[in-house]
């Protein structure tokens, strides 16, 4: 079930006693994004399953949490250095880098009469 407050989801497990409700919430907090997950158990699991322990659910939580931090870190990583690459400039207004046609149309032009004088220096020079 999504809404505006998160993504809830139904945890259970199909032959065995046990239910609950997670939550993801992202939350914007100064320049970053929190995400807080909570559970909220509607029936508790059967506690002669191991794999249903306190431990074992906090060590899952913390596994696949700490492969999406890394996830997100070389992401960010990666756009940063994409903005050394980055085309267009920042203008006020607007979310998105604005190019300059004309700037966009000079180039080009350049590059049309580089490639002329290359092609009509290599077509009349040879014999």
């Amino acid at each position: 079930m999504a809404c505006n407050n998160g993504i809830t989801t139904n945890w259970k497990y199909e032959g065995y006693a046990g239910n609950s409700y997670v939550t993801f919430q992202l939350e914007e907090e100064k320049e970053e994004t929190n995400l807080k997950v909570r559970t909220k158990v509607v029936e508790d699991f059967q506690d002669d399953v191991p794999e249903f322990s306190r431990e074992s659910c906090l060590g899952g939580w913390n596994y696949f949490l700490d492969r999406l931090n890394m996830y997100l870190s070389k992401k960010t990583k990666r756009k940063q250095m994409s903005k050394i690459f980055q085309f267009g400039e920042k203008v006020e207004g607007y979310n998105i880098p604005v190019l300059n046609e004309r700037e966009i149309r000079a180039g080009a032009g350049i590059l049309f009469l580089i490639m002329f004088i290359w092609l009509s220096s290599n077509y009349y020079s040879k014999p």
